[in-house]
Parts: C-alpha cells; structure tokens; sequence
C-alpha cells in the first residue's frame, strides 16, 4: 500500500466515523477518532512523504514549448550542478546526463508550479505542457530512447 492510498484509507474512516450516531459519550469519542486518532496518522503519512520526496534531487524538466536539435528531441532546462552549488534554471540542453536535476523543494522555493508527470498521462497530455516536471526513468515509459550524438562542429 503507498503513502497516498493510507492517507486515503484513513480519510475514508474519519467520514464514516463522522457519520455514525450515538448519544454524548459516542460523541465525545467520535471527535477523539476522527480529530486525534485519524487526523494525527494522516498528518504522519503527509510529513513523512514531503520529507522523503521533498530534498531528493529527482526531477528534470523538460521544455515543449521549443524544438530541440532535431525532430522529436527533447529540450531539458539547466545545466547539472553539484549539491553543494546552486541550480541552474537557464538554458537548455538535449542532453540528459547535462541537464539539471531538480527537487520538489527546489521547484516550490524559486516560485515555480509545473505540472508534474503521472503513470496514467499519455504522450498527447505531456506533449501538451510548456514545462513538466519527470523522473528521468519514466521517459522511457513514453516512447522516448536515449542515444550519444557524436558530430563535427
């Protein structure tokens, strides 16, 4: 079971706590249920993925609204950075593995809200994004290959 699916789970049970009846003691325990009980494991499950997912420097963002060198390449913001350096949130490069890697936090600080890539996207719905947020891993999922361009400038 993932995180989002218990936090589900849990608002599920408060409803159904909320909506049964009794008399004063049964109300008295219906709000320590759903305030206390409930509410304190949803907030537990909340912090505990924002802690996990929020530093981890996991994200690329891909550019759809400019082409990249050749047809169906993809435009990657930046240029990667060290941990210890700031991130890079200029330029554009087809390249993966020079591209920027970005955290959830990262994104929120500079004031940025990108939609983020999901499993159930198609090609179309990401296509259809300026900027979009991805794990690297799930371009695959999309279609895209990766290859190593050598050339003569």
């Amino acid at each position: 079971m993932t995180d989002k699916e218990a936090i589900e789970m849990l608002k599920e049970m408060q409803e159904k706590t909320a909506h049964t009846m009794g008399f004063f003691v049964g109300h008295v325990t219906q709000d320590w249920v759903i305030r206390d009980l409930l509410g304190a494991k949803i907030a537990e499950f909340e912090n505990r993925k924002m802690e996990v997912g929020d530093g981890e420097r996991k994200y690329v963002i891909v550019c759809n609204e400019h082409s990249g060198m050749w047809s169906g390449t993809l435009l990657f913001w930046g240029h990667r950075t060290l941990d210890h350096e700031s991130r890079s949130f200029g330029g554009y490069t087809s390249d993966i593995d020079g591209c920027e890697l970005y955290s959830d936090r990262e994104i929120k600080e500079k004031g940025y809200h990108f939609p983020r890539y999901h499993e159930g996207m198609t090609w179309e719905e990401f296509r259809g994004c300026d900027d979009i947020l991805i794990e690297p891993e799930y371009l695959e999922k999309l279609g895209y290959k990766q290859m190593r361009v050598w050339y003569k400038p």
